[in-house]
């Protein structure tokens, strides 16, 4: 946002340029930040008639992230006499503009290394180089044990440990700089883990809490399950909302912090002397199962977890000096599918990590409705764009479903009751839905599917091979030459 305000002479008439953010349509609900652009900031008393726009010193600008859960934005400009007759707050040239963040939606990996005791190096690792680099500068005294990024809005989340005057904080991390935001306390001390469920609410475990949901405007938590004595590492939900892993390492009568044997000897580097167990959480249900009793072999003490596009598992190991050690394993047989050691990292102690999921050939922000369908009793009838009725095919019922398409697909949007929920699948063909990603409604269940959108884009080149290549999504509405049907979000 950007404005030229300005006064007169030495006297203290001022402008006030202020946008509000709130959660509720127009202007209601809760004020979940503001920014302000005042006069008296810059050169108040430079009036003239000769002045020129947009630049020093009457011009005035500041950039920032839109608060989360955003959903009016409420404008005011406010000229303000102090003395004499006249009101001298003078204003011209008000912007604000909204941008989508690209460099926010790189395919990368986002983790925390814990330094020491606790000191916090944020750092992300190129999935296809493997090229790992800082993330901003350290936080000294932070002990940041959790990452998380919303499914939504690309937004990454952090969340504290005991080692930390702010114990069990939540952050708000920028991608671009590794700049912390402090979002409030959970009210728990210790929280090890973050995962957000796809309709995105922010899930997290905290060692004297246990399973919790946080607000991510307020940082405040909720207990779902108590902890019964278990420390788990980290959680990650599937692609489908409907199961939560965690993972334990298992401690053989030490303190679970006491980490065991030395961890400077790589040899004896175990923090888990009986195994490491993964359990499952089931949604809505709430039944926990074991899910592999010895997960990775017990090869090494596993503190970060999180879920890949194909529902495999992600694992950070506790690693020595010089090295940086990843695993891929297949929940299905608890099978070690890839393991990944970069030598000469000064990262070895990763607590925490976060895949940010993008779509390379249908960015979300270049999107559009492909088809919309309506439950019926008698199944999903297909409604609009008029003219795409056969891009997608559906088969089941109001609560899930499969689904495939003649083009990759960047996202779908569930609808059940008044709330939405989204699930993020780039570049696929097919795959399945749950109303599992709706979020509960005021009775505390989960809305059967009222209507499912689907989101994509044509496909560009001129591979002769592939029948899909140069399709458009929108195409020819009977009776309307040259004309095509729009797509658009449709919250009905």
């Amino acid at each position: 946002m950007s404005a030229d305000l300005f006064g007169y002479a030495d006297q203290n008439d001022h402008s006030i340029f202020l946008v509000e953010f709130f959660d509720g349509v127009a202007g209601t609900g809760n004020l979940l930040g503001s920014q302000t652009l005042d006069s008296r900031d810059g050169d108040p008393g430079s009036w003239s008639m000769s002045f020129t726009a947009g630049t020093l010193p009457n011009f005035q600008s500041i950039s920032d992230n839109l608060p989360i859960n955003t959903a009016s934005i409420v404008f005011s400009m406010t000229a303000n006499r102090t003395a004499g007759n006249d009101n001298d707050g003078y204003a011209d040239n008000l912007s604000f503009i909204l941008t989508y963040d690209h460099a926010g939606a790189t395919c990368q990996l986002y983790a925390v290394h814990d330094d020491g005791l606790n000191d916090s190096q944020l750092f992300t690792v190129n999935p296809d180089t493997l090229e790992v680099n800082a993330l901003g500068e350290i936080y000294e005294n932070h002990d940041i044990e959790a990452l998380d990024i919303h499914p939504q809005t690309g937004e990454l989340f952090a969340a504290s440990g005991d080692n930390t005057p702010n114990k069990g904080y939540l952050y708000q991390v920028n991608k671009a700089n590794g700049q912390l935001t402090n979002i409030g306390p959970t009210g728990c001390k210790e929280v090890d883990a973050l995962s957000f469920h796809p309709n995105g609410t922010l899930w997290g475990w905290a060692q004297d809490c246990g399973l919790l949901t946080i607000d991510t405007g307020t940082g405040k938590a909720t207990v779902i399950l108590p902890h019964n004595q278990v420390e788990v590492e980290d959680i990650t939900w599937n692609t489908d909302g409907t199961i939560l892993y965690g993972v334990e390492n298992l401690h053989g009568g030490h303190h679970p912090d006491s980490h065991g044997e030395d961890e400077d000897n790589s040899a004896k580097d175990r923090d888990f002397d009986q195994g490491v167990k993964l359990w499952s959480y089931d949604y809505p249900s709430g039944a926990i199962n074991s899910v592999c009793d010895d997960l990775t072999q017990s090869q090494r003490e596993i503190e970060a977890l999180e879920t890949l596009p194909d529902n495999n598992l992600l694992f950070g190991f506790h690693g020595s000096d010089g090295i940086l050690n990843a695993g891929v394993v297949d929940v299905q047989n608890c099978q070690l599918l890839a393991q990944e050691t970069l030598p000469t990292v000064p990262y070895n102690d990763v607590e925490g990590i976060a895949w940010s999921t993008c779509n390379t050939q249908c960015p979300v922000e270049e999107a559009e409705l492909v088809a919309k369908f309506e439950w019926t009793e008698g199944g999903y009838v297909f409604e609009k764009p008029e003219g795409n009725d056969d891009f997608v095919t559906i088969t089941g019922n109001a609560v899930s479903g499969t689904w495939n398409s003649e083009i990759p697909m960047s996202h779908i949007i569930l609808k059940g009751g008044t709330n939405t929920g989204t699930i993020n699948i780039p570049d696929q063909n097919s795959g399945e839905f749950s109303n599992t990603v709706i979020p509960v409604n005021g009775g505390g269940n989960i809305p059967a599917i009222s209507n499912i959108q689907f989101f994509g884009c044509p496909i560009e080149g001129d591979d002769s091979n592939n029948p899909n290549v140069g399709k458009e999504i929108m195409k020819p509405v009977p009776g309307t030459p040259g004309g095509f049907a729009v797509g658009g979000i449709d919250n009905t």
